[in-house]
């Protein structure tokens, strides 16, 4: 964030348009910093950069806050296959998100 602020500063909205955007990554997208796991613990490792599509983000000015749950290696139905628990409803935690985006579903 403070790098988005001084790029800012230096550079003018115009050169950031999606500046102090937060945005959360599918665990199964690579971000610099977070550790990508793909909801299998096993198989985790720390990218030393970004995938493309989070590096563009970044470079437009949007700050990761970081990863979103998953089924394992995003292959699940529902979104209850994680180690790391199941993604809940936002709204009823009784429900159940859905999808091998779950996490991605509920933090929108």
């Amino acid at each position: 964030a403070a790098g988005v602020a001084r790029a800012l500063a230096e550079e003018g909205a115009d050169a950031l348009p999606l500046a102090g955007l937060v945005v959360a990554v599918k665990d199964n997208i690579d971000a610099a910093g977070f550790p990508t796991t793909a909801a299998l613990p096993v198989s985790a490792y720390q990218p030393e950069e970004s995938a493309t599509v989070v590096a563009r983000l970044e470079a437009a000015g949007a700050v990761v806050l970081g990863k979103t749950n998953l089924d394992q290696l995003a292959t699940g139905l529902v979104g209850t296959r994680s180690p790391y628990g199941e993604v809940r409803g936002a709204e009823d935690p009784e429900l159940v998100s859905g999808g091998s985006s779950s996490g991605s579903a509920v933090a929108v």
